[in-house]
């Protein structure tokens, strides 16, 4: 224990992990962590039934239902298992840079970035499988750097494993890592023809490795072609693709100019790192590695942002900017050597500072989301309202609060789709939720009474009236 302590590296991850870990004693779920949650009831073959019938692989879900079994069906343990995947990431960053790289700086930044940046803390306690995508697939770029080094079976291997077990996480981590598999490949080629052979292997290895459920993919893909969420591809859309990993807003939330200022700056400053370097390499004609590294590692966020704003365009809007959270790992590594390779002093310090206010950002605003939200205040509410008024019907315009949220905070609930307006049990009093963004007008000619203002887990933001032996027309 000493050996490890003795070591700084160390230290700030342990410092960081215990961060995380503190940020998951909490109830505040938005509706797909509570949709996973419920799915977490269900026995193992209706787990992966639904899950099938859902947009994702199945391996996060897999993961966390032993965890489940184990220990038992407790949100914080739940959201422990987000935070294991960015502590792995941390050391086996640590481990990798060091090797690659033999700098402790690079892999302090690394470190820092993959733990404290806004998005990734989010994505660190939330009850999805985000953080093991990006575990997954940096973890391939770290052995897709140790095969173009040391060519090492070993590393063949467990590079060829890590695609896998990506494609098996999020299914644009399978984009995510056609980009890692391809950099590579282009790459072992220009330096030897010999490696063909291994392409093919690894390639062959991958495909046949992700064959179960590939054909699953293929209709979830389908499916969403034909019925998905998202309307539509705007500028709004993009913006939160290119600030996304400087980012801690809420999914919905428009920041204002001073949270842009802690956003944005960031944004500016690896913009210009990345011309400074695209232009210093282009000098020494590519000769510089660290600097063609660098450049290399902006390839799989943008490429995959490119794929999915074009995939939108052309054939149906499916992607959002959280996707994305499976290659910021790498973006980070590329942004961390980029920073190294800065020789003044005081633009290498003031890169640093840049970071600092942005991760100090992110502690401000993932503690207030998950301790300062108004879910306890809401749960709490709740639990008294329906003790007072004897009743357990809610309805809600809110799809979400309807579909997953309120099923999971109160099973006993009765909930009803946000499209229904018309109760069947209309004898009996009913909580009905609107949201605060929706006109409420219709309420005052049904007796409606206020009873509540709230939010659950600074998502849904909505009023809770009481209305008596009415029907909604």
């Amino acid at each position: 224990m000493k050996k490890v302590l003795k070591d700084k590296l160390n230290i700030l991850i342990i410092f960081i992990s215990i961060f995380l870990i503190l940020l998951c004693f909490n109830r505040s779920l938005w509706g797909d962590e509570a949709w996973t949650a419920i799915i977490m009831k269900y026995d193992f073959k209706e787990m992966i039934r639904e899950i099938g019938q859902d947009v994702h692989p199945p391996l996060y879900f897999v993961l966390l239902k032993l965890i489940v079994t184990l220990f038992g069906q407790h949100i914080e343990i739940m959201k422990i298992m987000s935070v294991i995947p960015t502590i792995i990431l941390m050391a086996i960053g640590k481990k990798y840079i060091k090797h690659i790289f033999k700098s402790d700086f690079i892999a302090g930044v690394f470190i820092c970035l993959v733990g404290l940046m806004p998005s990734c803390m989010h994505m660190s306690v939330e009850l999805r499988m985000y953080s093991w995508s990006i575990l997954f697939v940096t973890w391939s770029a770290f052995l897709g750097c140790e095969i173009y080094l040391h060519g090492q079976r070993k590393d063949k291997l467990l590079f060829t494993l890590s695609g896998i077990l990506a494609a098996y996480t999020h299914n644009f981590n399978i984009i995510s890592e056609i980009f890692v598999y391809m950099i590579l490949f282009i790459a072992l080629l220009v330096k030897d023809k010999k490696y063909i052979k291994d392409i093919l292997i690894i390639s062959l290895i991958t495909i046949l490795g992700y064959l179960p459920w590939l054909f699953i993919s293929f209709k979830q893909v389908m499916n969403v072609n034909n019925d998905f969420w998202l309307w539509s591809v705007n500028f709004t859309d993009i913006a939160q693709m290119l600030i996304y990993p400087f980012n801690s807003l809420c999914h919905n939330e428009i920041p204002n100019l001073f949270v842009l200022i802690f956003i944005g700056l960031p944004l500016l400053m690896t913009s210009l790192l990345f011309i400074v370097v695209l232009k210093t390499t282009i000098n020494n004609h590519f000769k510089n590695q660290k600097a063609n590294f660098v450049l290399l590692c902006y390839i799989p966020m943008y490429g995959l942002m490119m794929f999915g704003v074009v995939y939108g365009l052309l054939i149906r809007p499916i992607f959002v900017a959280r996707y994305l959270h499976s290659t910021i790992g790498i973006f980070f590594l590329g942004l961390a050597v980029g920073i190294s390779l800065i020789k003044k002093n005081s633009l290498k310090n003031v890169a640093i500072i840049i970071l600092i206010c942005n991760m100090i950002y992110g502690c401000f605003f993932n503690i207030q989301r998950e301790y300062f939200n108004g879910t306890e205040d809401t749960l709490a509410f709740f639990e008294k309202a329906k003790k007072e008024y004897s009743t357990r019907t809610i309805v809600t315009d809110i799809f979400l609060l309807s579909t997953t949220v309120m099923p999971y905070y109160e099973t006993q609930y009765t909930t009803y789709s946000n499209t229904v307006y018309s109760l069947e049990q209309s004898n009996q009093p009913i909580f009905y939720i609107a949201d605060q963004k929706n006109d409420q007008s219709f309420l005052e000619n049904m007796n409606a009474k206020k009873l509540y203002s709230g939010n659950i887990d600074n998502e849904y933001f909505f009023d809770v009236y009481l209305i008596n032996n009415v029907e909604f027309s």
